[in-house]
């Protein structure tokens, strides 16, 4: 099933909020979505993972080069977790701690423009803008829903695999059973609103001057 990065964009957006996401962060999940569809990365089954985890519930906290979540046994979401590396500007980290779907904090990384390595257990993907290269001895690594330490790094050396961006017109091939779960997410956000999320400011709240 072919679907285009806009559609790719929107359905991550309202499935990121339709699953408790502020739309702040669920922008940034979208523009994630987008990106890692362009270079034909896993996608779908990394969001499903993070939307079901509420991840980004949990806050950062930076100890030394190690960034970890405040609560030993929670999780690290990798769109809260991007947002935070980008506001450091180049942070001094080299270790993140318990990260679901770490596939999804790829695109952050690559906003710094500069060579650099990212990797988990059984993968490594290297950066070298616009290029995306990756190196994989577990099959499935690439869409791991989680990882207990991933590693940032100088993105030298070879790797099996390299790909750029597709063309912006195009569209990514995504898996249909899959898809139909995000846009169950989706159409939360379609449900009628209620007292309480008027009141939030969904709507058109409690007076409306029609």
């Amino acid at each position: 099933m072919i679907v285009s990065y806009n559609e790719i964009e929107t359905t991550i957006l309202k499935a990121a909020h339709g699953a408790g996401m502020e739309w702040g962060l669920a922008e940034e999940a979208a523009q994630s979505a987008r990106f890692l569809s362009r270079f034909g990365l896993p996608f779908e089954a990394p969001f499903l993972r993070l939307l079901a985890s509420h991840a980004w519930e949990t806050l950062p906290i930076l100890d030394g080069k190690i960034l970890r979540p405040i609560r030993a046994d929670a999780w690290l979401c990798p769109i809260r977790t991007g947002a935070f590396l980008s506001d450091l500007g180049k942070p001094d980290v080299v270790t993140i701690k318990r990260l679901i779907s770490p596939i999804l904090l790829l695109p952050f990384v690559e906003r710094a423009k500069q060579k650099v390595e990212l990797a988990w257990r059984g993968v490594s993907l290297r950066l070298d803008p616009p290029i995306v290269a990756f190196a994989s001895t577990e099959p499935c690594a690439l869409a791991a829903s989680e990882a207990e330490e991933v590693s940032l790094s100088a993105g030298d050396g070879d790797a099996f695999e390299s790909r750029s961006p597709a063309f912006e017109g195009a569209g990514a091939k995504v898996e249909q059973a899959l898809w139909a779960k995000l846009q169950c997410y989706e159409a939360l956000t379609y449900v009628p609103a209620s007292a309480k999320s008027r009141a939030s400011g969904a709507g058109a709240g409690e007076i409306d001057n029609d």
